[in-house]
């Protein structure tokens, strides 16, 4: 459990929650890792303030990216001392342009259309997440810190976008979750790009910091190199470290690091001993074949280094170490 301000909201409860209740924790969820994802949202303030691009890659169905945004929405309420809902969001978009891009069509095509699929789990993990973070910025409209002010429940997808997605095949409704429209000002901020892993990182400029939202992917790498799809972890490390201006940050997932991959068996061993679920074991073996393919190391081979010790204490991060990485 996490010990920092941020506390009671680490990835460890939504694993137990979602495993205790017999569902498998998804890979994408929205403030997945919110410790994380709140104190990069003050880290990017503090690191860029005049402003930085921001690419998240293979962003599945944007959930991660969209918890980003909202909170540098928070963070930007709070910074300048106006309600949430007065932020210029041109403003913001200008000094820090969002590029969600992922390889799948069918969700670059839903998300284009502004609708995403949420549970209850990430509907409360995002309204606690806000909520705490509009006190520690001091945002001042903390009431609108809410998931609310930035999705709407509906009961279903319309029909013109279900027609729209049917080319992809049926979109995806999974138990237990509900559909919502992503509302302005998230929708006047992000940018829409589809595209591989590979090219998406060659598209991203070499003459100024970017920061770049890498989380989990290792995990998709590694099964694509198994099947003689990919050169591999190595050569995506590379392709990063030669593409990434001096400056630049690199955000990875909580899974893509040793720290990561034992906790999530910790946890995973502990629910069964609970509950004994069958899909709780699963998700340990699958845990297990990844053990061997660390991101970090190839981040270091290449250039990279994590976040040093003194900020990680700054930022209250020390639970959740090696996960933000910066190009010198």
């Amino acid at each position: 459990m996490s010990r920092s301000r941020f506390a009671g909201i680490s990835m460890h409860t939504t694993m137990t929650h979602t495993l205790q209740h017999n569902r498998l924790p998804q890979i994408t969820a929205m403030f997945r890792q919110p410790d994380i994802t709140l104190a990069t949202s003050c880290l990017i303030h503090d690191v860029f303030p005049e402003g930085v691009p921001i690419f998240a890659t293979a962003a599945s169905d944007g959930s991660e990216a969209l918890s980003l945004a909202t909170a540098m929405l928070v963070n930007e309420s709070g910074r300048k001392g106006v309600p949430l809902n007065a932020v210029d969001i041109a403003d913001l978009g200008r000094r820090y342009p969002l590029e969600v891009s992922e390889p799948d069509a069918g969700r670059i095509d839903l998300l284009s259309q502004h609708y995403i699929e949420l549970d209850d789990v990430e509907v409360k993990t995002t309204n606690n997440a806000l909520r705490i973070l509009s006190r520690v910025i001091r945002c001042p409209t903390p009431a609108l810190a809410t998931l609310d002010q930035f999705f709407e429940a509906v009961p279903t997808l319309p029909d013109p976008v279900k027609t729209s997605l049917a080319r992809h095949g049926d979109p995806p409704q999974q138990e237990g979750f509900e559909w919502y429209r992503i509302k302005p000002p998230l929708t006047d901020w992000i940018t829409l790009k589809q595209g591989s892993l590979e090219d998406r990182i060659a598209d991203i400029p070499t003459d100024r910091p970017v920061v770049v939202l890498f989380s989990n992917v290792a995990r998709y790498v590694h099964e694509l190199h198994r099947r003689g799809e990919h050169p591999g972890l190595g050569a995506l490390a590379r392709q990063l470290g030669h593409r990434l201006a001096p400056g630049s940050m690199l955000i990875i997932g909580h899974q893509d690091t040793v720290q990561g991959i034992e906790e999530g068996k910790q946890t995973a061993h502990e629910t069964i001993a609970q509950a004994s679920p069958l899909h709780a074991l699963q998700m340990v073996l699958n845990l297990a074949r990844f053990e061997h393919f660390y991101l970090e190391r190839h981040l270091i081979h290449n250039g990279f280094v994590p976040l040093d010790a003194q900020s990680l204490r700054d930022y209250d991060i020390t639970d959740t170490p090696n996960q933000v990485w910066f190009k010198p």
